[in-house]
């Protein structure tokens, strides 16, 4: 059910309205956790659970820390959707057979952008890395290491490069760089938001040009509103940059070269060109999109920026489109067309 509704907001431009409902903390839900000096693997509130004295219950930690009872409250509205949904087990089969997700998702880790929520994504349906500005950098070994095992172990079919409109990260590139030597915390920030602001600086976009000629040496700059279009526009290419990356880095460009030499015959058989988590399980194209969320609307937009293995993809591709752009061409492909 999920598939069939998620895969269009992924193949073509289209937009999402997000369907969800957030708990009301009525009351504590009784769920159990392992407390820390124990070692029983406790379920949760199905009425049939083992308990020892070391078993916590949130609703008494809720006690102590009564924001805690929102948390509680929507664990146990998770648990009974999952329990009353067309696939009451799902949790069980994750936790037996693994995790086989279609999607890598790169965002931002804004509390307003979770993508479980705007996607009414089940678990086990993205493979996740967030960061301040949803940025792919070739030496965010974090990044580079989900990029890998999604696409090499997991086998995920998609990445997913998703920015949101009113992005803080974005705005402070775009404000002049306060002095951080006193504050390391600032100065953490500050660094990460280099590219960022280095695209800023160097865009030759329109809208980012006027708001950086209209605050041109200038010492202090007003925070950019949200509707601004420069601002709006330092999103799109922050995301586009993103993408790019994830293009040109030896990981994806070697899963690429090794998948088209698969399509023509050349060591298909062998391991290398196999998924490492499946010896059997031959390698996908993967396509890398870009997307922008609207916070104000929950729209999901396309930025019409998705490649695959033979470059730039116009519009979503049939199911046999790679092998026929393999027959009909007679050329080895050993990189991206941008």
């Amino acid at each position: 059910m999920f598939t069939k509704l998620f895969v269009p907001v992924l193949l073509v431009s289209s937009a999402v309205i997000p369907a969800f409902s957030l708990p009301a903390p009525l009351s504590p839900s009784r769920i159990f956790v392992r407390d820390n000096q124990g070692d029983n693997n406790s379920t949760q509130g199905n009425g049939n659970c083992s308990t020892s004295q070391n078993v916590v219950y949130l609703n008494d930690t809720a006690s102590r820390f009564p924001d805690l009872v929102y948390l509680a409250a929507g664990n146990q509205d998770f648990r009974s959707a999952v329990a009353n949904s067309s696939n009451p087990n799902l949790l069980q089969d994750l936790t037996t057979n693994g995790q086989h997700p279609e999607y890598l998702f790169l965002g931002c880790s804004d509390s307003r952008v979770s993508e479980g929520t705007i996607f009414s994504a089940p678990p086990g349906a993205l493979f996740t890395q967030r960061n301040i500005g949803n940025q792919f950098q070739p030496v965010d070994n974090n990044a580079i290491s989900v990029l890998s095992y999604g696409v090499q172990s997991l086998g995920v079919g998609h990445i997913i490069v998703m920015g949101h409109y009113g992005c803080g990260g974005v705005a402070a590139a775009m404000l002049p760089r306060p002095n951080t030597t006193d504050d390391p915390s600032r100065s953490s920030v500050q660094s990460w938001i280099n590219p960022i602001r280095y695209t800023y600086l160097n865009s030759s976009r329109p809208e980012i040009v006027s708001f950086r000629e209209a605050n041109e040496n200038k010492t202090s700059v007003d925070y950019p509103k949200f509707d601004d279009p420069g601002f709006r526009a330092l999103v799109e290419e922050n995301v586009k940059d993103s993408v790019f990356n994830i293009l040109i880095s030896p990981m994806m460009q070697q899963h690429w070269n090794a998948y088209i030499a698969q399509e023509q015959g050349q060591n298909g058989t062998t391991s290398s060109t196999r998924r490492s988590s499946d010896s059997s399980a031959p390698l996908k194209p993967v396509y890398v999109h870009g997307f922008v969320y609207d916070i104000s609307t929950g729209y999901v937009t396309d930025l019409k920026t998705s490649f695959g293995p033979y470059g730039a993809v116009s519009q979503a591709p049939p199911q046999d489109a790679v092998k026929r752009a393999v027959a009909a061409d007679q050329h080895a492909h050993g990189h991206v067309h941008l």
